[in-house]
């Protein structure tokens, strides 16, 4: 019997969600680490990216490295800021996915919606 490790998060421990925000080469770059597998963590992902892109932020990067667990609704949320994104003439990137991450979407059948690259630097001038 064949076992996946799918959908196994890389950190068990519990771990919050935590951000920080930087700028590169007109991206915005939007670092996260930690778990978001609460609610309130994707709603407050979704206002600070709506916010982001009402203050004029078209070029926007999440960089998920670091990140541990992501949820349904945070999925969502990234495919939301994508869509809306787009709408504006924008862009929307995936930095640097750990296998866990890359997992999640590939399952859901979702990479090819993203566009994604291995480092900070691959991001488009």
């Amino acid at each position: 019997m064949i076992q996946a490790k799918l959908f196994t998060p890389l950190n068990k421990r519990e771990k919050p969600l935590q951000t920080s925000i930087e700028s590169w080469h007109g991206y915005t770059i939007l670092r996260l680490s930690g778990n978001i597998d609460h609610l309130k963590d994707s709603i407050s992902l979704k206002s600070n990216l709506i916010s982001l892109i009402d203050d004029k932020h078209h070029r926007i990067a999440l960089h998920l490295k670091e990140l541990n667990y992501i949820d349904s609704a945070a999925i969502n949320v990234l495919l939301y800021v994508k869509e809306t994104l787009q709408k504006t003439g924008g862009n929307f990137f995936l930095v640097e996915p750990n296998q866990y991450v890359l997992d999640v979407l590939g399952v859901l059948g979702l990479t090819s919606l993203f566009s994604i690259v291995a480092k900070q630097e691959e991001l488009p001038k």
